[in-house]
């Protein structure tokens, strides 16, 4: 799948800095002149640079143009907890299918991941989570309903922690996370309308004020379309 252009030229301006040809402090050249080297549109060049500001290579400084800073050390929590967000990084456009939202008590099992009690509120979802129209993921999710208050079926469609971090006003804490293999079992290849494979079993607790699990996800990700790439900044 051939990434969008401003992923590419992204990558490009990314690359130069990466070989020394701009200086820490210095500015990059401005829009215009990059509009012409690359013979796209402005528009096209803005969300290139947006990349690499969101990625901490550069700084916007209003009134006098985009500088090359010293790269931030921590990558900001939402680029690791949000599925979405990390989607329209590789540049696919997410989507989401809703297939299950319905209130549940704590099984032994969920009380045990939230540490919480036993028949407690919660709520299951269930959603297939797409990279431009590709069914890449099946996700489920429990929330503790006294963390995360009232939710309506219409506002699970999009990135779960956007939706829980900007309306629910809650704060993301610690996350806890496992990774392993698995076969992708019949009911769910079902429902994403793709053949029983291996995937990516990324099991994930995640935590708010006061050291609290509230939040626990599953994710099942295809393992001929999905793979996993981290880097770690030492000094």
């Amino acid at each position: 799948m051939q990434l969008p252009l401003y992923i590419e030229i992204s990558e490009n301006l990314k690359n130069f800095i990466l070989d020394g040809n701009i200086k820490i402090g210095e500015k990059i050249p401005g829009d215009f002149e990059l509009m012409k080297q690359y013979q796209v549109s402005r528009d096209t060049i803005r969300k290139a640079i947006k990349v690499l500001v969101d990625d901490g290579y550069l700084i916007r400084r209003p009134g006098k143009g985009t500088f090359l800073c010293r790269r931030r050390k921590v990558d900001s929590i939402e680029k690791i907890i949000s599925f979405s967000s990390e989607l329209i990084a590789r540049g696919y456009v997410p989507s989401t299918k809703l297939i299950k939202f319905k209130e549940i008590n704590a099984t032994p099992e969920i009380s045990e991941m939230l540490k919480c009690n036993q028949n407690e509120d919660i709520y299951l979802i269930e959603r297939i989570r797409y990279a431009s129209k590709l069914p890449i993921a099946f996700e489920t999710t429990y929330l503790l309903k006294k963390i995360v208050g009232e939710i309506k079926k219409n506002e699970l469609l999009d990135s779960m922690y956007e939706f829980l971090s900007r309306e629910k006003n809650i704060e993301f804490i610690k996350m806890v996370q496992e990774i392993k293999p698995k076969m992708l079992d019949s009911k769910v290849a079902k429902m994403m309308k793709v053949d029983i494979m291996p995937v990516i079993h990324l099991s994930r607790i995640i935590y708010t004020k006061n050291n609290m699990p509230f939040f626990a996800l599953s994710f099942l990700l295809r393992g001929d379309n999905y793979s996993m790439k981290n880097e770690v900044i030492l000094k």
